[in-house]
């Protein structure tokens, strides 16, 4: 999905819609239609900005503007969890998470090139079953940083920093 796919679908997808999205946005429901439409044409003057999208983004509370955007770039967005200090249950079940996920990317990739060939519906499954392990990822380590912070600095052994 590209960046105008993204914001059209959030935009529509918007309890209410466009209708109820737009006002909240300060602007009127015909015109941010206008804004995210697909198959505007270049007399349309009404083009989305970047504040509008990062508003649409935070109104919505979809990241799906973001995801596109990120792909477009050859990143992936990665949402980082809300853990609390000293929580090592969540580390636990992070780490029996990322398991799971590098399991399901193992699975689909031999599945999948059993025959020696990959098609491109089988590449999106591969590749999602990688951003999911790489957001896991990188959760995991923003949860390790938190539970063993410090004073804002990660707790060492002794003196000498290890």
């Amino acid at each position: 999905m590209n960046t105008t796919d993204a914001a059209y679908a959030v935009a529509h997808d918007y309890p209410g819609g466009t209708e109820a999205l737009g006002p909240r946005m300060g602007i009127s429901p015909a015109v941010l239609r206008n804004k995210v439409n697909r198959n505007r044409g270049p007399e349309n003057r009404n083009v989305l900005s970047l504040a509008e999208a990062v508003a649409m983004t935070d109104l919505s509370n979809d990241e799906r503007i973001l995801e596109a955007w990120a792909a477009q770039r050859n990143a992936v967005l990665v949402k980082l969890p809300d853990a609390q200090l000293g929580d090592h249950d969540a580390l636990t079940a992070k780490f029996n998470e990322l398991y799971a996920e590098l399991g399901d990317l193992s699975r689909d990739f031999m599945r999948f090139s059993a025959h020696n060939e990959i098609e491109s519906h089988e590449m999106k499954v591969i590749e999602a079953d990688g951003v999911r392990a790489i957001r896991t990822v990188e959760e995991l380590l923003l949860l390790i940083r938190r539970l063993y912070a410090r004073d804002g600095q990660i707790a060492g052994r002794g003196g000498d920093g290890h």
